[in-house]
């Protein structure tokens, strides 16, 4: 396998003895593992290195995007929210979208088990809809609001 730089991003271009023909039929995949540094990053991202700069170095969340809190639906949860962020600039929103496409591509190629069978929220071809059909019949059901669910991880926990 053998790294390109072509149209601002590196690119990985396998191998043809090591790589299926469905595989060589894909788009081509930005390998991540290969920016050693933030401009370079910025190329993999097809994003201004300044734009990067930008992210990286601000110091909270509120220095680049609005925060919403959205009432609970539930008439139990009066008073709870959601904290919902915005990105409020077209160029940062876009490399918001260029990285999850890219990085997406990449998982998908480096690792055969992604997207997980049970994974359904923010995996492209499946819907909240199709993750509901896979319950109807079951003769329970339980809906649950995990309460700061995401601080729970430490990255020692998820190596």
């Amino acid at each position: 396998m053998r790294v390109a730089s072509a149209r601002k991003a590196l690119l990985v271009i396998p191998d043809p003895a090591t790589h299926s023909a469905a595989h060589m039929n894909r788009p081509h995949v930005v390998d991540f593992r290969q920016p050693t540094s933030l401009s370079e990053l910025a190329i993999c991202l097809g994003v201004d290195v300044r734009l990067l700069e930008r992210v990286v170095s601000a110091g909270t969340p509120r220095m680049l995007y609005v925060e919403h809190r959205i009432p609970k639906r539930s008439r139990h949860r009066t008073g709870d929210f959601r904290t919902v962020w915005e990105v409020p600039d077209g160029p940062l929103a876009d490399a918001h979208k260029a990285f999850a496409r890219r990085f997406e591509l990449f998982l998908r190629d480096v690792e055969k088990r992604f997207p997980h069978e049970a994974a359904y929220g923010y995996v492209r071809g499946r819907s909240t809809w199709d993750n509901a059909k896979n319950h109807c019949g079951a003769p329970l059901l339980l809906r649950a609001d995990l309460v700061t669910f995401s601080p729970l991880f430490h990255p020692i926990a998820c190596s």
